[in-house]
């Protein structure tokens, strides 16, 4: 990015503000900079669709200062957007990094009114810098569908801005005058697209209003498993070419049509022509308008990937691809198909990879079975001699005594050992039948296993029965997945202890790794030892610091903070081990699909994985979604219909099918309550000491806040109330944190002031005398 001059002014080491606006008048996304000891802009940007005719994107935003000249692009590609943006955000450095984003309309629009700043609210699970680079990626994408004939950048970025902005304040919008005017230009054709799902093809008509005539006719249809013709009827010759089925390539030949015909908005007409159980005949269905040129290319787009998808599977998974099209450029058809190569050879050498580790696992199972066998044939055959010995030194005893008794006969021994019967259920199934098959087996299998513990006489717990019973479960039906989400002192941790030890008791993992927030850590690895005798490192440990390679590669018991696993280096070690079981605790904090903490936990490889929380919903049921997606992908609908079928928008935490979603949920989940636990806790008595200081402390604080509210009315509103709540909540903690505090306040002067006259040191001793006899009563204390 090349600043302009009016940037590089500015002094070095300030802070600044941003004001962000979305302008509707001037169809642009305005920037401006201002220091927050001046309220005048130190630099003005704004953000502006420019149409470049690209092959895959109309439009590109150009990022210019108004007083000076273009310092920057980018195109409506995800990557581009978020690259500026980032470069945006590096230009100046903010205070606490927030923006201040509003919106400015020259006509009332809903709760926006005519030259008027209004500010927009941005959702308080999502930072505000990818908020905006959402709001932009928006804005590109409609400006790249927007774009037609006689129209200037400024017209469309007007049109699409004020689409965004009804989007925003969630209104209806209408078709802006304007708009209209552009398009009924004499020079735009008029466009009807019909969808014929019997047949199979789309249609495309183009007609020229002036003459009343239809001057091409288009037609797509898919003609191979990865095959796609288009046919152009023009002036009575008929031009046919050939592409694949893949998006991109179906949006740039779409884009070649558009370009080639600009079509009006006001007179598109859109049909789908489909068949009825009541009828035998087609029944033809117009779509009503859509007031945007945006939707119809989206709609136009949507339907042709659907159609082409749908009549794919009537061809032959064994048919060549065509090759040659002639709707890209052939350098970029040979960069897609080496593409396709790579992933291909990626996915083959992945699944040799996983038919060998099966393989390996069977044949140590196999090898296992034979040990096992062969222990259990030579202790019979050592019994047997035992018992033959003992019979030979009887006979010799009571010869001695000279008692002597009748030979006795000859006794054959025979021993038989059962045929070796061994579970191939690691092997690779090649049909659905096989897969039944051995469904059933393993099965019959895990029925005839013992439904006890192995690991309790290693344990040193209180066996309490719903304990045990979730521990089974967890291990049985639900196969070492599952939401564990008692309520608070019920025991979570130890039940996936409980989960942890059994699995190593029976031989089934070798590591594990538990994740948890940083205060806890230390006490997870205090429980594992003491309690499951199960040895731990941590991410508080020097070694993590030192060698973080050989902290995750050699350590088969490891209690992480989940805030550590997210930083990008621990991450990309950790998601390169096998996991054997994966505990998650607090997992409310994954409730975010977008969130880091959810990003991660899904990257690292896991056979077994423990979700543990009181509190699996906060605000949506959607957050639930989430914390399933992770245990079992696909054990819910997709996101649209979970959303549709059992989430009212109303009442977002209560479901609109409970029993449908209890059933679902019953397959991963475990709550235990403390009605259905049968245990009975201690009661519990709260008592509010109350402490008045003395009269030196009393007056300090008053005369304090006096002069604080002052000085606070000096900062900028942000500062204000970040300063504002910091001293607040220290002086609420303790002196030594108040002190520390001040130490970054930032008018220095006033706050050495305080530092010295604060008599604090005698009011704290007489708290912490109070505290002693408070703890002398029958139970525990929590102050």
């Amino acid at each position: 990015m090349r600043p302009a001059t009016s940037v590089q002014g500015a002094v070095l080491g300030s802070s600044f503000v941003l004001k962000v606006t979305f302008d509707l008048a001037a169809g642009a996304v305005c920037f401006e900079w201002s220091q927050t000891t001046a309220p005048e802009p130190i630099a003005k940007l704004s953000l502006v669709p420019v149409d470049q005719k690209a092959r895959f994107f109309n439009t590109v935003l150009n990022l210019v200062d108004k007083d000076l000249t273009i310092i920057d692009a980018c195109n409506d590609w995800p990557a581009s957007i978020r690259a500026l943006v980032k470069r945006i955000r590096n230009l100046h450095p903010l205070i606490a990094d927030e923006l201040q984003i509003g919106l400015l309309s020259h006509t009332d629009l809903g709760m926006a009114k005519a030259g008027r700043w209004l500010p927009l609210k941005i959702p308080s699970d999502i930072d505000s810098w990818k908020w905006l680079e959402r709001e932009i990626s928006q804005f590109a994408k409609l400006c790249e569908s927007s774009f037609a004939a006689g129209q200037t950048s400024s017209d469309v970025g007007r049109v699409c801005l004020y689409l965004l902005a009804c989007a925003l304040l969630e209104i209806a919008p209408s078709v802006p005058e304007s708009s209209k005017k552009l398009n009924r230009n004499a020079s735009l054709y008029d466009l009807s697209v019909t969808f014929d799902e019997g047949n199979g093809f789309a249609e495309f008509a183009w007609a020229d209003p002036s003459l009343n005539s239809t001057v091409a006719i288009g037609r797509v249809r898919c003609t191979g498993r990865e095959q796609v013709t288009w046919e152009l009827e023009r002036d009575g010759e008929i031009k046919s070419t050939v592409s694949s089925r893949e998006d991109a390539i179906i949006r740039a030949a779409f884009n070649q049509w558009i370009h080639a015909f600009p079509t009006a908005l006001q007179t598109f007409k859109g049909f789908t022509v489909s068949l009825t159980v009541k009828s035998a005949n087609p029944v033809r269905k117009q779509i009503p308008p859509f007031g945007s040129a945006g939707l119809i290319h989206s709609w136009i787009h949507r339907n042709l990937v659907n159609m082409i998808d749908e009549q794919r599977l009537r061809f032959s998974s064994t048919e060549p691809r065509v090759g040659g099209f002639d709707i890209l450029g052939q350098s970029e058809l040979e960069n897609y198909e080496h593409r396709l190569v790579k992933q291909r050879k990626k996915r083959e050498a992945e699944e040799a990879q996983r038919r060998e580790t099966l393989a390996q696992l069977a044949e140590q199972r196999r090898q296992r079975e034979l040990k096992k066998e062969e222990a259990i044939r030579l202790e019979k055959v050592r019994r047997a001699m035992e018992a033959a010995s003992k019979v030979k030194t009887q006979i010799s005893n009571a010869k001695i005594k000279g008692k002597e008794r009748a030979p006795l006969p000859p006794v054959p021994i025979h021993f038989e050992t059962p045929a070796l019967s061994i579970q191939e259920t690691a092997f690779p199934i090649s049909d659905l039948n096989g897969y039944f098959l051995r469904e059933r087996a393993a099965l019959w299998w895990v029925s005839n296993q013992s439904d006890d513990l192995l690991c309790l006489s290693y344990c040193r717990v209180e066996r309490l029965e719903y304990q045990i019973r979730t521990a089974l479960r967890v291990l049985g039906p639900l196969r070492g997945r599952a939401l564990l989400s008692d309520e608070v002192g019920l025991g979570k941790t130890i039940e996936s202890g409980l989960v942890i030890k059994e699995l190593f008791t029976r031989g089934m993992v070798k590591r594990f790794l538990v994740l948890t927030v940083p205060s806890l850590v230390d006490q997870w690895q205090e429980e594992l030892s003491d309690k499951f005798g199960l040895e731990t490192v941590t991410t508080n440990d020097a070694t993590v610091r030192g060698d973080a390679q050989q902290f995750w590669n050699e350590n088969t018991g490891i209690v992480a903070s989940l805030h550590t696993l997210k930083q990008p280096a621990h991450l990309e070690i950790a998601r390169k081990i096998q996991w054997d079981i994966l505990v998650v605790d607090e997992a409310h904090y994954l409730r975010n699909r977008e969130s880091q903490a959810w990003q991660a936990v899904n990257a690292l490889p896991r056979q077994f994985l423990l979700l543990l929380t009181a509190t699996p919903v906060q605000n949506s049921l959607e957050e639930l979604y989430n914390l399933v997606t992770l245990l079992q992908p696909g054990q819910l609908p997709t996101p649209k219909e979970f959303r549709a079928r059992f989430i009212d928008p109303k009442r977002p935490r209560q479901p609109r099918e409970p029993e449908e979603l209890r059933r679902l949920l019953g397959q991963v989940m475990i709550r235990n309550t403390r009605a259905n636990s049968g245990i009975q806790l201690p009661p519990r008595r709260a008592e509010t000491i109350f402490f008045e200081p003395d009269e030196a402390e009393r007056l300090f604080w008053k005369t304090w806040e006096d002069e604080f509210r002052a000085s606070l009315a000096k900062f900028n509103p942000s500062q204000s109330s970040l300063w504002g709540r910091l001293l607040l909540q220290t002086a609420a903690s303790s002196p030594a944190a108040w002190r520390a505090a001040l130490e970054k306040f930032p008018d220095a002067k006033t706050a050495r002031a305080w530092h010295d006259q604060s008599p604090l040191e005698s009011s704290w001793r007489r708290k912490a005398e109070l505290i002693l006899p408070l703890t002398r009563g029958d139970g525990g204390v929590v102050i």
